[in-house]
Formats: C-alpha cells, structure tokens, sequence
C-alpha cells in the first residue's frame, strides 16, 4: 500500500525508516534520512530547492486543502526572503508542520511519520535542555554539552563541521540552525547511510542571490544565465516541429510521452493548458520563443522543468535560472508592484553582473512599456524581465530581436462534423487468453503496476495490460473483481474487455482489451486541435451517458470521468 508514497530516486521508493537501535543517535539518522528523501521526491529536478507551487501540488495530491495555512508556513519558514526552500527551510517547515496538519501529508506510512514526529519532539526538548541561559540560542560550550552527552560518538565529527560551516563565526545558533548542525554531523559519519546531497547551506540570510567577484559576461550569474537560455533554445527548436519559429499546443502535448502513469500525465496535461492560455495573450494557439520561456516558467513553478519537456539535457538549469530570475525581480522591486523600472534595473545589474552594461539603456527602452502600476513610467514586467535577460547575455544568439522577428499568426482549427457513430468492428471475446499468443507491437502506457501494449491476438488488433513485478494478494483480488465487472459489461459505448488470464503461471496475468484507434476525446480537441460541430458534441454527450447508465444499471459508480 505504501510502495510509492516514499520516493527520493530508485532506492528511496520503498524506505521504511527502521533505527538499528533504542538511541537517540539512530532515531536521529532514520528521521533525517526520510526527510531527505521526502526533499528529493519533491525537487524534480534536481535543484536544491522548492517553490511554493512545487510544493502546493505535491501536497494537493495528497488530499491536503488548506492552502492559506500552507502559503502563511512557507513565508514565515522561508528565512532567506527568496521564494524558495533550502532544504534546511524545509526541515523547519516540517517541525513547524504540527501547527498546520499532520506528518501523514508528508510521509504516508505511519513508521515514518511517528519517528519524525519523534526526532523533532527530542531535538526541542534537547534545545530546551541545555539552553542553560533560556536565551533561546545554543552557545558553543551548550552545543558541546548536548553533542558530548548525547551524541558522543558524533563528537569529533561535530567539532569539523562547527568549523567548517562557519557557525563559530555567529556566536551562538537559534534552532533551525541547531537541526541542520545535526543533520550535516550524521552525514559525516562512516556509518551513515544519509546521502548528505543537501550539505553545505549557509545560515546567512541573503534577499537576492549572491554575487560575485567577477563582473559582465564573467559573473557567474550572467554565465548561469547563458547555460540556461540555450537549453531553452534548444528545447524551442526541438518541439518546433514545422520550423515556423512558433510552438504551437498541439507540437508541446505531442511530445509529452503517453507511457507516463495516467494520473501524471493527466496532472501535467490540465497545468499546461491553462498555463498554455495564460502566456498566449492574443489566443491564436502560438508562442513565440519568449511566450514559451515564460510557459516553462508557469510549468516549472508549478511542478517540474520535465514535466514539460522530457528529454532535454539542462533541467537543473532551467530550474535553477528561473528560480533566480524570479528571485531577482522580487528582490529588486523596491516598491513591491510587480514591475522593475530602469533605476531598479540598474541596480540589479550592478548587484549581479558588477556593472551596468552599455546597451543596458538602448535594450529596456526596446523592450520596456509604460505601467499603470509604475506610475506611468516604462517597466518591464516579469515576462519583458525574460526577454530583456536573454538579449543582454546572448546578443547573438538564435532568437535575438535583430534576426528573429516572428510576429503571429492565426491558428487553423478543423471543425468536425460526425452525425453518426463509425462503425466498429469488435474482435470476439477470448474464452482462453494465452500470454505467449500476444504479439507486441507498441507501448501505450506505464503505470506503477503494470505496462499496456498495442498489438495482436490471433490477428486482432488489441491492448493488453500486464503486471509488473509479482503481483501480490490484494493486487490479484483487486484484478479478479475488475475482469468479474468488465465481463458484465458489454455495450458499444463500453470499453470492452476481450478476455483475461488471472493467473500467476506460464506468463502472468493478462488483461486483453479493444483499442481505441483514433485516440481520447482528449487527443481530438487538445493534442489534434479538432473541434466539434454542436451536433457532434451533443452525440458524444448522449452516448457517454448511455454507457455510464449501462455502468450504474450493473450497481457501480465511475468516479474517475475525464476525457482522456
């Protein structure tokens, strides 16, 4: 039940935290392990950090509804004032948690969120202890005291990183401090099976990203600016099918894969079109190179870099761009309206780059427009911020306004008119299926237990969904129970089971189905951009619920309608 709930990569899928023994030491290492591949699970691409939508989602899908709690925890946990958590943030969420829900959100099987719960009730209940001065602050003769009577064998480790990470340089430590100082401890340890990816997080806060010595074209966000637009260059040409210089809805979705899980895709497909309507203003279907920067912004924001674009090489950087980019324009909008005038832009330059470049002035004046919300003067707003990035850092490169000026056009729609249903000619039902008679022919879908291909069975054209793994009791009931309805089922606006083999032997279990030839619904109107006539639509509507009535007629709910 609780074999992907879990995750952080292949090994974290099925963890159990399980301490070795009764000590503090080892409930410690388990609680922080878990948490550190909770953190993984949710930094899809691999960044270090999480925005407030990543994590809005990943909780949504768990059943948690009170957002409004979950957006006043990430402000006050949120230290560095940058719209993102660290992980040593996100360990403070997590303490801060019982205020707003329960571990269960955060880690489904109850021994991991039972000893999580515990480490945080004895990490503040040993800040309490040996706060000898009730402060609120570990000194370094406190924090020796709790490492030496507590945690003796992480002592000499201790003492490296207190050094090491600067914390003797700030005195005394409050106690999110205090949390992460044991995390990176069990990380050095020889026995510690922690990965400690997360390692390494200053505690000074800072409101925008840190520059550096090096200034222009050698500052290291500028350089991480140029890594990050050819990604997206590349991206853009590769899902740029027709080569027109537009992306158009049907060239993205498209290219999202069907083998990923339903729920994924589905999830993915529903962000995107809203976030699709959102960046083309003009809603001629098409977006220009900037429009889909800004898109994957949108997308990234609200889950991951991949989740658009699934075989690219640079989603650690896209994200990480981006999550600077908006860093920066928070950061430097002084009077906090969403817009960056010139002064503000100046001051981000010499902020991050170490100066303001010449052709700053002559590039905002192209790209900038008067703002309402500036006062009439000329802004840029965070799509124009995209823009005016990209033509600074690469003047040359292949979308730069003196040789890329696509314009827009009008996307064709095809209106579709079918009065009647096309006739279907269904294979028989199979009394005896035989896995070894099932001849592959293409992948259509893989979930978390089992795998659908198109194909052939006796010459008929099918789908068959086998089971991953070795399928267990319950698994094998749930499956049992499926065939026993869809065997009741047979009505022409009815996906039709074809047959089943329920067995674990001689090739497994086997659920053969008709194939739905022509695609979804979905794949008409969104992926194909067809549209249908009111006619045709209402004939849809008429015969889906003739097949639902079928399905409630047999004393069953669907409780899962979508159209893809």
């Amino acid at each position: 039940m609780y074999r992907y709930l879990q995750k952080g990569g292949k090994a974290g899928k099925m963890y159990v935290a399980s301490p070795a023994d009764s000590s503090l030491l080892s409930l410690l290492h388990e609680s922080f392990k878990i948490m550190e591949l909770r953190f993984a699970n949710y930094d899809h691409d691999g960044v270090g950090t999480l925005m407030f939508r990543e994590l809005q989602r990943e909780l949504s899908l768990v059943g948690f509804t009170d957002m409004e709690k979950l957006e006043e925890a990430f402000r006050k946990i949120d230290f560095d004032g940058n719209g993102t958590l660290d992980f040593s943030e996100f360990i403070c969420l997590l303490y801060f948690w019982v205020n707003v829900g329960d571990y269960s959100q955060f880690f489904r099987h109850p021994d991991n969120a039972k000893i999580v719960h515990q480490a945080f009730n004895l990490m503040e209940t040993s800040m309490i202890r040996y706060d000898a001065d009730h402060n609120r602050r570990l000194s370094k003769k406190e924090l020796d005291d709790f490492f030496s009577e507590q945690l003796p064998k992480a002592v000499p480790y201790y003492n490296n990183i207190y050094v090491s990470s600067g914390l003797k340089d700030q005195g005394e430590i409050k106690f999110p401090a205090f949390m992460y100082l044991i995390y990176e401890t069990l990380c050095e340890m020889p026995e510690s099976s922690i990965s400690g990816k997360y390692r390494g997080i200053s505690f000074k806060p800072s409101k925008a990203i840190q520059g550096s010595s090096a200034v222009g074209e050698n500052s290291e966000f500028w350089k991480e600016l140029k890594v990050a637009f050819s990604v997206l260059e590349a991206d853009f040409v590769r899902f740029d099918q027709d080569k027109n210089g537009f992306v158009d809805y049907a060239e993205i979705t498209q290219a999202i894969p069907a083998t990923r899980p339903r729920y994924d895709r589905l999830d993915t497909l529903s962000r995107l079109e809203h976030a699709f309507h959102q960046v083309d203003l003009n809603q001629d279907q098409t977006l220009d190179y900037f429009e889909f920067c800004y898109l994957c912004f949108m997308m990234t924001q609200n889950g991951s870099y991949l989740d658009l674009v699934d075989q690219t090489e640079g989603a650690t950087h896209v994200k990480k761009a981006f999550i600077n980019i908006h860093t920066c324009y928070r950061s430097f909008d002084a009077d906090r309206n969403n817009r960056l005038t010139y002064d503000e832009m100046e001051n981000f330059c010499n902020a991050q780059f170490g100066i303001v470049p010449a052709n700053l002035q002559k590039i905002f004046g192209e790209i900038a427009q008067k703002s309402s919300s500036a006062n009439g003067q000329e802004a840029l707003d965070l799509v124009r911020f995209m823009k005016l990035l990209y033509v600074l850092v690469c003047p040359t490169a292949k979308f730069a306004p003196h040789q890329y000026s696509p314009g827009k056009r009008k996307a064709s729609q095809q209106v579709v008119s079918i009065l009647k249903p096309p006739k279907s000619d269904r294979p028989p039902r199979f009394k005896v299926v035989v896995p070894s008679k099932f001849v592959k022919e293409k992948l259509l879908g893989q979930g978390g237990q089992g795998t659908v291909y198109k194909g052939k069975y006796e010459g008929f054209p099918v789908a068959a969904k086998t089971m991953l793994g070795n399928p267990d009791a319950q698994l094998i009931a749930d499956t049992l129970r499926e065939v026993d309805f869809f065997l009741r089922l047979d009505h022409p606006n009815c996906h039709l089971l074809l047959g089943a083999k329920t067995t674990l032997e001689n090739g497994g279990i086997m659920l053969l189905t008709e194939i739905c030839e022509n695609g979804s619904l979905f794949d008409c109107y969104s992926t194909k951009r067809m549209r249908f006539d009111v006619c045709t639509a209402w004939r849809i509507c008429m015969e889906c619920a003739q097949g639902f009535k079928v399905i409630h007629d047999l004393g069953f709910m669907h409780r899962d309608i979508k159209s893809l």
